[in-house]
């Protein structure tokens, strides 16, 4: 077998053994910085979903709306409150057995 000529089935041989884990291999060690790069810009990218802080955000100005109603309720009750102290303080007192 002499170096000038090489039959077909010697030079796949050489493509199958030599040529393809090599372009395999830098293929491999080419792209994969790649695709990690690809990868952590996909996650940097997508950062957590504002959804549940939306959420959040809208229980909380319900709380607040719902505390701010019984805040109003409370403020009510205690006016009818000083009204009925001042009522109470302004009317003479009655006695159980009297006839009016």
């Amino acid at each position: 077998m002499a170096f000038g000529h090489l039959d077909p089935q010697g030079m796949l041989a050489i493509f199958g053994v030599i040529v393809v884990p090599s372009v395999t291999i830098a293929t491999r060690l080419l792209i994969r910085p790649i695709t990690d790069a690809v990868i952590r810009l996909r996650s940097a990218g997508n950062p957590p979903a504002p959804a549940p802080e939306d959420a959040r955000i809208a229980l909380l100005e319900e709380e607040m709306q719902q505390l701010r109603e019984e805040l109003d309720h409370v403020r009510v009750a205690a006016r009818f409150d000083a009204q009925l102290h001042a009522a109470a303080q302004s009317e003479p007192p009655r006695l159980s057995g009297a006839a009016s």
